[in-house]
């Protein structure tokens, strides 16, 4: 099933899975991020076994992806009773200056250095590709880790700083397993990713759309060069 089936708000899915859900099973969902992550690992740790590092990222992205749909069933099938009002992909309520400054700008900026003194070194080849994750992978993460986590049966806040950590923590342990040896760099990549998570998902609750957050995610894959960094391309502040 299409990660985008889910469709409708934030505060009102959240009510409305509420209302539907089976509790025990809503209850569930705090700990399907840890299901994500070890599958996720699971996977990275077969990949970099049967093919050359280089190439290893793809299937592991394509099994995370597969996981991501798996929750996505499950949720909507196990969780909601089928119900299809949840999650929406819409490009409006547009955001005022407040949501765009510190739900799409802010946490996009610490990528905007690492572009800046690493795209040089990035080969034109390797720029289709980068763009083309951009736009496939935050779908799935922010359908997961702002979607699905703000189903969870918690205060506001603790469902931005629980989906926050454990977005954070799944960089850490996927990214950081192979292809960011670096410690300070991983460092890094974990304060910031925790940003952004809280960023995101603050933004997703109050506009109630995943559109803006999809947007601010894709300008970081794109600035971050990802594909290049599990493409092995050395990059002056990945390096150890």
């Amino acid at each position: 099933m299409n990660p985008c089936e889910l469709s409708h708000g934030a505060s009102t899915g959240v009510t409305k899975a509420k209302e539907t859900a089976n509790a025990p099973l809503l209850r569930s969902l705090y700990f399907l991020p840890f299901a994500v992550i070890l599958f996720t690992r699971m996977g990275i740790e077969c990949s970099v076994r049967l093919f050359p590092m280089r190439y290893a990222w793809i299937p592991s992205f394509l099994l995370y992806y597969g996981i991501v749909a798996v929750c996505h069933r499950f949720v909507q099938r196990g969780i909601l009773r089928g119900q299809r009002a949840v999650l929406s992909y819409a490009p409006w309520p547009v955001p005022g200056p407040k949501a765009w400054l510190f739900g799409v700008v802010l946490p996009a900026m610490p990528t905007f250095g690492f572009f800046l003194l690493n795209f040089r070194a990035v080969p034109v080849v390797l720029f289709g590709p980068i763009i083309a994750f951009a736009l496939i992978n935050p779908i799935f993460e922010e359908t997961f880790w702002r979607g699905i986590m703000n189903l969870l049966p918690a205060p506001r806040w603790i469902r931005i700083l629980y989906s926050g950590f454990l977005f954070s923590f799944a960089h850490y342990s996927t990214s950081g397993a192979y292809w960011l040896s670096n410690p300070r760099v991983l460092t890094a990549v974990v304060i910031c990713t925790f940003l952004m998570g809280v960023g995101w998902m603050w933004l997703y609750q109050r506009q109630r759309t995943l559109f803006y957050p999809i947007l601010g995610h894709a300008m970081v894959d794109v600035l971050n060069l990802s594909v290049a960094v599990f493409s092995g391309v050395q990059l002056v502040t990945v390096r150890t």
